[in-house]
Parts: C-alpha cells; structure tokens; sequence
C-alpha cells in the first residue's frame, strides 16, 4: 500500500514538472519568436507617366498608353511590409490544437514562413506534451488500479 501511494506521488510530481517544463519551453520560443526582426522593407521603384498616370514597364522609352515620352514621367517608390512575423497567438493555438497548428504550417510555410514556424513549433510543443502527458495518465492510472487490487489482496 504505502509502496503504490509513493509511486504515486511521485509520477504525479513527475506530471506537475513535465507540466511546468513545457510551459517554460513555451515561454522561451515565444519570446526567443519575438525578438526576431523578420519584417524587411521592400522597396519597388517605377516609373508613372505625367499624362496619363500609367506605371511605365522599366527599360520603355515611351509611356504604353498614350505614347508619352518616358523621360516626361515622374519616379515613384513604394514602401511594402511584407505581414510576416511571429506569433505567439498562433503558437499557443497550435500548442492547445496541435492538428489546426500543423494545417497552418503547412498552408504558410512558403508565404509567410515566421508565423508557419510559430504555429508548428507551438504544434510539434503540444503534441509532444500530450503524449507524454497520455503516457504518465497510464502509468498513474496502473499505479493507482493495482495500489487499489493490492489492499483486497
């Protein structure tokens, strides 16, 4: 009896740790997602014609439209933010849901792969858990039938 009863105990600690750890590692990917500076600016140059307003394809002479000539036209540049970066809202869904984490890595790996690595490693981070979180329940679950069967015996 008192031999179930520390077994117990003990796996149950062994789940608090387990629990305890994981929420670490969470915590760490989450803040080690954010002080990555994965927002580059993209800076596009093109040129407008002054008569018609039309973006001039680069290395044309002449503006397609209405055939202005094309040192007639005004320089533009554009600033664009591309909306990658990570997320830690996507890493805690993907840790809680681990299957709808996976479904986003693999729809935003290639568009925006920082928010795809947030969500599959919150992902990968919960499914792990949960297994061993299964695993250590059985072992409890055991312990506690046979701490059970062993006082009638």
């Amino acid at each position: 009896m008192r031999t179930a009863t520390l077994l117990f105990i003990l796996l149950a600690a062994l789940l608090l740790i387990w629990l305890i750890a994981t929420v670490i590692i969470i915590i760490v990917l989450i803040s080690k997602n954010k002080n990555t500076n994965a927002s580059a600016t993209v800076v596009n140059t093109y040129l407008r014609c002054t008569a018609c307003g039309e973006i001039i394809p680069n290395g044309s002479q002449f503006c397609p439209k209405c055939g202005t000539p094309a040192n007639n036209a005004a320089t533009f540049t554009t600033n664009t933010v591309p909306q990658d970066g990570p997320s830690a809202g996507f890493a805690v869904l993907g840790f809680f849901f681990p299957l709808i984490g996976l479904i986003l890595y693999l729809v935003w790996k290639d568009q925006t792969p920082l928010k795809a690595k947030s969500s599959g490693m919150g992902a990968l981070t919960g499914f792990i858990s949960s297994v061993v979180f299964s695993i250590l329940f059985v072992i409890i679950y055991v312990v506690f039938i046979l701490g059970i069967f062993s006082m009638y015996m």
